[in-house]
């Protein structure tokens, strides 16, 4: 740069023309101005040399291919069927003026049931209500009350759904009150309540159980399974209590064998809380 030289002589030929504070003033302008102008160039010459720079980064860098614009998000189009061709009696038109039919949206195939028949025929019920001649009286017969004790029970059981089983349990005890297995559905009612978490209900179940049939092989279990919704309902004195009348009751069996274990968690659960 020689931005110095013009600006001396303009000097120079300002001093020589006159003098003074104008003169001064001038001058000091002038020198402002250069000093704006190397400000300016610097900043130029550091942007230059940042370009520079970021240009040979870029040639260094190896290329990545452009990647290929997205296809359009679109359904599918369904495929095209076939579709078999009536005249307008009826007939089938002939297969070498179908080729290059598409479908169109319409049934492919229109069947017509003839003049003077109804579209939408009655229900004969002397139909329905007749007795199967191949399978005979046994298969329209209805299931012995064994069987649908048993499919409520396997419904529990094995197909773990106790909402169903409760249902086929219930309506079973409501429509066999004097069955053999009576005392059995009520018991295995409550057992769904019990495994549903609904402890409440399964306690007025077992309890209902044991005043309804109070002889009822099934009240040893009974009492078991009422101590234990008794202590999940936080009810453990009277839980405790209904497993000690268990034992005594039924020494022996297998339900008051589970009692004393239960008894001896419970009571050292109910120290610790002490």
């Amino acid at each position: 740069m020689r931005l110095g030289s013009p600006l001396l002589a303009c000097s120079v030929v300002a001093c020589a023309s006159g003098g003074g504070d104008e003169l001064r003033t001038e001058l000091s302008r002038l020198r402002q101005e250069v000093y704006a102008l190397r400000t300016d160039l610097r900043h130029t010459r550091e942007d230059y040399r940042a370009l520079r720079t970021e240009v040979e980064t870029l040639k260094q860098a190896p290329s990545v291919p452009p990647k290929p614009p997205a296809a359009a998000a679109s359904d599918p189009e369904p495929p095209a069927l076939p579709v078999v061709k009536l005249t307008s009696d009826g007939k089938p038109v002939p297969v070498e003026e179908q080729m290059g039919a598409i479908d169109d949206g319409s049934p492919p195939i229109l069947i017509k049931m003839g003049p003077g028949v109804p579209e939408k025929l009655e229900v004969d019920e002397e139909v329905l209500e007749t007795p199967d001649p191949v399978l005979g009286e046994a298969a329209n017969a209805p299931e012995s009350p064994e069987a649908q004790y048993e499919l409520a029970l396997q419904t529990l059981r094995r197909q773990r759904d106790p909402v169903r089983a409760m249902a086929l349990l219930t309506a079973f005890e409501r429509k066999h009150p004097r069955s053999p297995l009576a005392d059995n559905a009520a018991y295995w009612t409550g057992e769904a309540h019990f495994m549903l978490a609904e402890y409440a209900e399964a306690a007025q179940t077992f309890v209902r159980l044991m005043d309804a049939y109070p002889d009822s092989a099934k009240e040893p279990w009974a009492m078991l399974r009422l101590g234990e919704s008794l202590y999940q309902l936080a009810r453990a004195e009277e839980a405790i209590a209904k497993l000690e009348a268990l034992i005594r009751r039924f020494p022996d069996s297998p339900p008051a064998r589970t009692a004393r274990e239960r008894l001896a968690l419970w009571r050292a659960d109910q120290k610790g809380k002490m």
